[in-house]
């Protein structure tokens, strides 16, 4: 088995490193900024257990497709392409799998048929499959139980389109499988953070008079009053899983928590600023 040890090149800014005991541990990172990966491929050699696939797909939806869930308005131009980034590790056990989506909600049952897409094309179990939404508005909110019950009302495709999404986990079985044939060794885990500022807030407001209240919403900027309380309490760290052979970064996964929303109800399809981020970084 090969042996894992430390990089403290996690991130840009990282401020501080420490050991990654096993890949086991990996399932605990969430991530909100998605993956970005290295290009080229480097088949894992049988000797060395540890490796990682990563995978990506554009996963936009079409003109006139509900964003939100809950708008009125339905897509009308696309600023950005949405984007889904994953990465399949492999470790001493069976393959671990992330996957950031560029959509507001993933639900229900929907959340349950891209679990067991990828776990099956990376032959591992829907459990060990870490999936999240991004949370950007301009966006979908893809519920197939809800798609169900609205379907049985004459609203079919209301809240989402039913053969878009189906579309999506084809190619997304498909560009899994393919990137399981590809596998890049990694002989290094490093992990990092750095304190993000002036991003994220607490909903929660101690007013002048010292009472509490929950005004300040997802888009506040236009009060003063509140846009200069203060954040309250909240996570300020964004935090960094990256994978390195030798000298060489691989992949890296971001995690930071926060609301999305620059692009709200006008049907502009956006990664947000979340995305801006990931593409710059």
């Amino acid at each position: 088995m090969a042996r894992l040890s430390t990089t403290s090149r996690a991130a840009r800014s990282a401020t501080r490193s420490r050991p990654m005991l096993a890949p086991r541990l990996l399932v605990t990172a969430l991530f909100v900024f998605g993956m970005s990966g290295a290009t080229g491929a480097l088949a894992a050699p049988p000797s060395n257990p540890f490796a990682i696939a990563p995978f990506s797909l554009d996963v936009t939806i079409p003109l006139d497709h509900r964003c939100m869930g809950v708008l009125p308005t339905k897509s009308q131009r696309i600023v950005d392409p949405l984007q889904l980034h994953g990465l399949v590790v492999w470790g001493a056990e069976q393959p671990i799998v992330f996957c950031a989506v560029d959509w507001c909600e993933i639900r229900n049952g929907a959340y349950d048929q891209m679990r067991a897409t990828v776990a099956t094309a990376a032959g591992t179990v829907p459990e060990a499959v870490l999936l999240s939404a991004l949370h950007q508005h301009d966006a979908p909110v893809v519920d197939t139980t809800a798609g169900e019950l609205l379907a049985a009302q004459g609203l079919a495709d209301e809240l989402y389109q039913a053969e878009f999404f189906a579309d999506v986990l084809t190619r997304l079985d498909q560009a899994v499988r393919d990137a399981c044939q590809s596998p890049q060794t990694f002989t290094h885990v490093g992990i990092g953070q750095a304190e993000v500022v002036d991003i994220a807030s607490n909903r929660r407001v101690v007013e002048p008079d010292g009472s509490i209240s929950f005004r300040r919403g997802s888009r506040s900027g236009s009060d003063p009053q509140l846009a200069e309380a203060d954040r309250g309490l909240i996570d300020p760290w964004l935090r960094t899983l990256s994978f390195w052979d030798g000298d060489r970064p691989l992949a890296a996964i971001h995690s930071y928590a926060t609301h999305p929303m620059s692009y709200y109800g006008a049907g502009e399809v956006s990664y947000d600023f979340v995305g801006i981020a990931r593409e710059r970084r």
